[in-house]
């Protein structure tokens, strides 16, 4: 399922240093937020690391298919009220041909959470 344009929508993209930054403004009208969780909206986990494969994909220009999470770690929960940034520090394809993303989620205030994943490169 996309999620871009539906869950959320990109407001602001730059490169600074070989970082990549997307800010994104999340949909607090979705359906998705009616269920999880009622009277206190929080974005699933795997909402966001959707939103990240769809980020890359959108800026390498190329379909890719999540292969393995190396490393979540959700520090604070994202009510859809807030506009993260997904800061991306390192994109590289790695020895095996898999392409290793880290990312953090963050606002001015917080970090909400990092990740660190392996994807295949499907066309």
């Amino acid at each position: 399922m996309r999620l871009n344009n539906d869950f959320f929508t990109i407001t602001d993209a730059c490169t600074d240093e070989g970082n990549l930054r997307f800010r994104i403004r999340l949909n607090p009208d979705h359906f998705i937020f009616r269920v999880h969780f009622v009277g206190n909206p929080v974005v699933p986990g795997v909402c966001l690391t959707q939103i990240a494969t769809e980020l890359l994909e959108q800026h390498l220009n190329c379909r890719l298919m999540l292969d393995t999470a190396t490393s979540i770690k959700f520090k604070r929960p994202i009510n859809p009220q807030i506009e993260p940034w997904f800061a991306f520090s390192k994109v590289q394809k790695e020895e095996s041909g898999l392409l290793k993303a880290v990312f953090m989620i963050e606002d001015e205030q917080a970090q909400y959470a990092k990740m660190s994943l392996l994807y295949k490169v499907i066309d």
